[in-house]
């Protein structure tokens, strides 16, 4: 168990995983596919996409912690893809691949009554 307390490592609690892990993954502006083999990862218990890349032929380090699809993973290992590019969709104005824990609380708060609304 983490023993982090920033806004990405705590999940609120009116929030499930897998939501908490879209919000996320929307604020720092992950691909939606890239989210959703990541939740489909993490339910099913397996090491995301890019551990099992890594292992592979192109043996290339992760310098950040953003987990691609398969799809977008070999885009980028195959350099027709550049990580940067990736994050057009990003609400977070700190650049990629930073983010402000402070500004993610903001957005955590700025969501929460569309979710106890629902």
């Amino acid at each position: 168990m983490s023993t982090c307390k920033c806004s990405f490592c705590s999940k609120p609690d009116w929030l499930t995983q897998e939501q908490f892990i879209r919000e996320v993954g929307k604020f720092l502006g992950y691909p939606k596919c890239c989210t959703e083999e990541y939740i489909k990862d993490y339910k099913t218990g397996r090491p995301p996409h890019h551990m099992r890349i890594r292992a592979g032929k192109h043996n290339q380090p992760v310098s950040t912690s953003f987990v691609p699809c398969l799809w977008h993973a070999s885009r980028i290992l195959d350099e027709k893809k550049s990580i940067h590019r990736i994050f057009r969709k990003r609400i977070s104005i700190t650049s990629f691949p930073y983010s402000s824990d402070p500004e993610f609380k903001k957005y955590l708060k700025k969501i929460r009554k569309k979710y106890e609304n629902n």
